[in-house]
């Protein structure tokens, strides 16, 4: 992409200096014409037509300095933004909100003094506890063993597949099932 600069085409670039970087270039070449000024005995305005329009330097190397408007407080959106302050944009024709919060005010307005700044929820998912067997739940897999499906829970005990009532018959131990004993009943 091409952007005209003084009747030339330059290519677009993206941005190598900061603006700290430029500040501090900038502020370098005033106290250098400075110098110069004092020790030739140079009048400041004959030199200053010497110095390099920084602006143009930046705009070929990619940077655009911001310029910040700022509106007067009758002419600001009455909404309030989520930090809690006033929305900087202009109102619309004819109301005392911008286009958003003509839509919505999720905040409410600003000069409402009812106004309570929201907590900090918690960010992220919920963690799982640790341990879900409890008298009413076990956490089962599903297992094949030798072509027949049981449920194996944390602890290696094999379970009928039946989710409904789950029957206990044994350990998964060595990729097999120790099935316990039956006690003869007298």
């Amino acid at each position: 992409m091409l952007i005209k600069i003084m009747n030339v085409a330059v290519p677009k670039i993206n941005p190598l200096l900061s603006n700290e970087i430029v500040k501090v270039l900038n502020n370098e070449i005033d106290k250098s014409f400075n110098k110069i000024s004092t020790n030739y005995n140079i009048n400041h305005n004959e030199i200053d037509c010497l110095k390099p329009d920084i602006n143009k330097i930046c705009t070929i190397l990619g940077i655009k300095k911001r310029i910040r408007r700022s509106l007067p407080e009758e002419l600001m959106c009455m909404g309030r933004k989520l930090d809690g302050k006033q929305c900087t944009r202009s109102r619309r024709n004819g109301t005392e909100y911008c286009l958003s919060h003509e839509k919505s005010l999720p905040n409410g307005r600003f000069d409402d003094k009812n106004y309570e700044q929201p907590k900090k929820g918690v960010r992220g998912r919920k963690k799982r506890s640790g341990n879900l067997n409890t008298s009413e739940y076990i956490a089962t897999k599903i297992r094949e063993i030798n072509g027949q499906k049981f449920l194996v829970d944390n602890e290696n005990n094999v379970y009928l597949h039946n989710i409904e009532e789950p029957t206990k018959i044994g350990i998964f131990k060595n990729n097999s099932i120790e099935y316990f004993k039956k006690s003869v009943s007298t």
